[in-house]
């Protein structure tokens, strides 16, 4: 008769239950982290292409200030030297802002911009001409234009252990990545 305790058997069906129920969970969160890069990194492409339209349209520089902080991505009129007004979002009315961790598909991914200058510095504003080409790498605290940018300056998103990296073409103004 047995008094208290497990037997050998029952443990063991017991840690087989809990790694069959892990081997199913962890390729599904692994699945939604990739989700997740995928719509934060929709979500900076459909800035950086709003900003660029802008500056395309108006003919004149529109500002991008990549807030690596706060997770966020704003757009005005102006330059590093002389921010101007907020641009209007067509979709919403309201100044133009992506916050990632405001949105339920990007709450948990991280920003990180690197807009490269000569010197191997990085910075995290810069401006579109109005040509469509990115014209300057700002330092946004300071207000001030930290030269032209480099080819292979990036914005870099992650989630947990993945990320996913874009890159920035400073002469069409272009981004890729997957």
């Amino acid at each position: 008769m047995r008094t208290q305790g497990f037997t050998l058997a029952e443990l063991l069906v017991v840690i087989l239950l809990m790694a069959a129920l892990a081997a199913t969970a962890i390729p599904q969160l692994a699945s939604q982290e990739a989700d997740q890069l995928d719509a934060a990194a929709a979500e900076v492409r459909a800035a950086l292409r709003f900003a660029r339209n802008e500056a395309l349209q108006k003919g004149t520089p529109v500002l991008v200030d990549m807030e690596t902080q706060a997770n966020a991505i704003s757009v005005m009129l102006g330059t590093c030297k002389n921010p101007g007004i907020p641009l209007t979002d067509p979709r919403s009315g309201r100044s133009f802002l992506v916050d990632l961790s405001q949105r339920e598909s990007t709450r948990h991914v991280g920003l990180n911009a690197q807009v490269r200058v000569a010197g191997d510095r990085s910075y995290q504003g810069l401006v579109f001409d109005a040509t469509g080409a990115i014209s300057e790498a700002c330092d946004m605290a300071a207000a001030k234009d930290k030269g032209k940018p480099l080819s292979g300056s990036l914005i870099v998103l992650n989630v947990g252990e993945q990320e996913l990296r874009l890159t920035l073409w400073p002469a069409t103004g272009r981004v890729s990545g997957p």
